[in-house]
């Protein structure tokens, strides 16, 4: 995969019709979505590997199991476009691997916590904590987003010009900032340094709402997870 000259790459995905209808989707299955912060409305909807794979191959493969079915269910369009529009530019067959975890949904909903940062600076390697079953080339990992919801005042993500094993800029340089657009597809490499921009202010009913996933390529195929 040839990458752009500043570290990510945009695709027409979803309209905003099929995004608001995916939303409303994600929010009749509330019950199953996963808390991940004690006072911060931040949720999961899947088994994302950089939550749920720290806690064991068993358990995260257990957790993939639960909910693998029905998002490939419920969201069968979404993974089919996105699916065919990245093997259509990659130019090799991209799948899905229902014994790991497929991509699911970040959604982060209104409180003034969430103007501080989301998480911290990092590189994506969750593929070192998915149980693979065979050998899995992560040379050619690539991570993507695909919004489905903004807060009122947009979102995105903050990339640095740093990429994953060479040393550290004696200099903190400054972040480029990745706007997200609803219903179009942002996808890197994972091992530029990044962090998920916060919410610029705080206002009641925003939301963020998006279908995450990661890849690396295995067996001929980029096979899409979480």
């Amino acid at each position: 995969m040839t990458w752009a000259i500043d570290g990510y790459l945009t695709f027409d995905a979803l309209s905003v019709a099929q995004c608001d209808a995916a939303v409303a989707e994600v929010h009749g299955l509330r019950r199953e979505w996963t808390r991940r912060a004690p006072f911060r409305p931040v949720f999961t909807l899947g088994a994302p590997a950089y939550y749920d794979g720290h806690k064991g191959a068993e358990t995260y493969l257990r957790l993939a199991a639960l909910t693998n079915h029905l998002l490939q269910e419920r969201f069968a369009e979404m993974f089919a476009t996105v699916g065919e529009l990245l093997a259509s530019f990659l130019g090799e067959p991209v799948v899905y691997d229902p014994r790991v975890a497929v991509p699911g949904f970040h959604v982060f909903q209104s409180h003034p916590g969430l103007t501080q940062p989301l998480a911290s600076r990092h590189f994506d390697l969750p593929y070192e904590q998915v149980p693979w079953d065979r050998p899995v080339d992560t040379s050619r990992a690539f991570s993507f987003t695909l919004p489905l919801r903004l807060p009122r005042d947009g979102a995105g993500m903050y990339m640095w010009d740093q990429t994953h094993g060479e040393p550290e800029a004696a200099l903190d340089p400054e972040p480029i900032l990745v706007p997200y657009r609803v219903g179009e597809l942002v996808v890197h490499s994972g091992h530029r340094l990044h962090q998920i921009a916060p919410f610029v202010a705080h206002h009641e009913g925003d939301e963020r709402v998006s279908w995450q996933g990661h890849a690396v390529f295995v067996d001929g195929a980029h096979v899409l997870y979480w």
